[in-house]
């Protein structure tokens, strides 16, 4: 291919990227794959927080769901909504330290959490998204297309990143699926 040829594709593909900021949420599940924006409204989830690592998540996230698991159904606490997990200042380092917080939204949130547990309510934001179908060890290609996107856009995202599973078979299975997330900052 010449550089010319280069240089328009690239200039193409920039100009459908540009537009992407201003696109309508989806009306249906869109392709995985496909980044699209969406406006998420705010919830109110029952969170477990940890500081810790992406290196330490890939071990660890089975059990820190199954442990928010139990203490829903310990407590009677009803869910509604699918799970969600937020990730605030990671940077895609796997040994960097972040905030991740993972829960659902639940029925009576103004009762005490259980112990350990807390709530938290994300705020509504704007995000560009993708929907991921596998692994979530094997999401960093998922991540870097979704990021690409992004710059293209020419939008900043927020720092706060955000995955809601329409299935959890398990951080490693090939069957979880979810939509990932990257916030936006607000334009100004």
């Amino acid at each position: 291919m010449s550089h010319l040829s280069r240089c328009i594709l690239a200039a193409s593909y920039l100009v459908a990227m540009a537009g992407c900021a201003s696109l309508p949420p989806p009306t249906e599940a869109p392709a995985p794959g496909a980044p699209f924006q969406r406006d998420v409204p705010e919830t109110t989830l029952l969170v477990l927080h940890r500081r810790l690592s992406l290196r330490q998540l890939w071990t660890e996230a089975d059990g820190l769901v199954a442990e928010v698991d139990r203490a829903i159904e310990a407590s009677g606490l009803k869910r509604t909504g699918p799970l969600q997990m937020l990730y605030v200042g990671c940077k895609g380092d796997p040994e960097e330290l972040f905030d991740y917080e993972v829960g659902f939204p639940v029925e009576a949130a103004s009762s005490d959490p259980p112990a350990g547990l807390s709530w938290r309510k994300a705020a509504a934001f704007s995000c560009l998204a993708v929907r991921h179908v596998g692994s979530m060890v094997d999401c960093r290609s998922t991540y870097a297309s979704l990021y690409r996107s992004l710059f293209f856009s020419r939008r900043a995202p927020s720092g706060e990143n955000r995955e809601v599973y329409t299935r959890w078979e398990g951080f490693a299975s090939d069957r979880t699926e979810t939509e990932i997330q990257v916030g936006l900052r607000p334009v100004r």
